[in-house]
């Protein structure tokens, strides 16, 4: 099952569909590797990616809904403008982030394991203040959560094909 990634749909006219990719911002391969599966759609005439903007643009011929499938088909969740409320925004930059984490440091960090480190070091700093109960306790509690969902993450990421390289997967 291929690597599942928001797009939101920037705008659609009578041939023209525009995607906003957030979370692949920066990542060349991933653009042209989309791009060559989607200009192979029957339907679509050109595609323009760039990796730099995030952006992908098709231009096709008919109907969207085959040119629409075809995304959901390789691993695109699509997002019409009236799903952009703030807490889609938000994941989508925390997405976007996350990956950005991941290329600079070569797919051996991501926000999770930051979370991770950063609730340990609060864990302890309240134990070291004496008030491991409740706070320190929770900050450890909510550091095993992060671990486990990270955890989680990498296996499906390794499951997938992906062997912890800077191409992380959105959740």
């Amino acid at each position: 099952m291929p690597e599942t990634v928001c797009a939101m749909i920037e705008h659609t006219l009578a041939g023209r569909l525009r995607l906003r990719i957030s979370a692949k911002r920066g990542d060349p391969l991933w653009f042209a590797s989309l791009a060559e599966q989607l200009a192979s759609t029957p339907e679509v005439r050109e595609v323009r990616s760039s990796a730099r903007t995030g952006s992908l643009l098709l231009l096709f011929a008919g109907a969207p809904e085959p040119v629409l499938e075809r995304c959901a088909s390789l691993g695109l969740t699509l997002l019409q403008p009236s799903d952009r409320a703030p807490m889609v925004r938000l994941r989508g930059s925390l997405e976007a982030l996350d990956h950005r984490v991941a290329r600079k440091s070569h797919g051996t960090m991501s926000m999770g394991s930051l979370a991770f480190v950063a609730l340990v070091t609060g864990g302890l700093f309240q134990a070291v203040r004496g008030k491991f109960l409740p706070a320190g306790m929770n900050l450890f509690m909510f550091a095993l959560t992060a671990m486990d969902r990270e955890a989680e993450r990498e296996l499906a990421r390794n499951d997938a094909g992906h062997h912890g390289g800077p191409d992380r997967g959105a959740d």
